[in-house]
């Protein structure tokens, strides 16, 4: 999995395109995760962090969702300062409140989901949108299945592209 090396953030607009859960989701719950482990918000990062506020929702998408679980609690255990993870104090500027690196595949995927999105004519990207991404990004799917055992479900609408 390839991290992001050349400095490229999500832009503004694609960070308002996500439904308001998703960017809380990423601007909050994955940063901290992924300054517990040291390393950008990758894939598994942001699909822990959705996981832990929404595991109904979130084991729809995976065969087994248990390896998430595995990972939210192995990330939850990592003890870092408050002030390492106190959240940013300038909303209305989501890409400069992240200050932690995003992989280049969550990127993708992201971008990928708001294509889905504006393709079916909706503003906001959902979480299915970005689960329907997942599923079409090869790489990724082969990453977390790897690396961590965690197996992608097909979603209903892989058929329609």
């Amino acid at each position: 999995m390839h991290t992001n090396n050349s400095g490229e953030q999500p832009s503004v607009g694609l960070l308002k395109s996500l439904e308001d859960r998703l960017v809380w989701i990423l601007v909050n719950d994955s940063r901290q995760f992924a300054l517990a482990a040291q390393s950008p918000i990758t894939a598994e990062i942001y699909l822990a962090a959705l996981y832990r506020s929404f595991p109904d929702e979130i084991s729809l998408y995976f065969r087994d969702p248990a390896p998430l679980a595995k990972l939210v609690k192995g990330l939850e255990t990592i003890d870092v300062s408050s002030i390492e993870i106190a959240p940013a104090q300038s909303p209305g500027k989501p890409a400069q409140i992240l200050n932690v690196k995003i992989d280049d595949a969550l990127l993708r995927i992201l971008r990928e989901a708001g294509r889905l999105s504006a393709g079916a004519g909706r503003v906001r990207i959902g979480l299915a949108d970005v689960m329907h991404a997942l599923t079409k990004d090869v790489e990724t799917t082969q990453h977390l299945s790897s690396a961590r055992n965690l197996l992608v479900a097909s979603t209903s609408t892989d058929s329609i592209d």
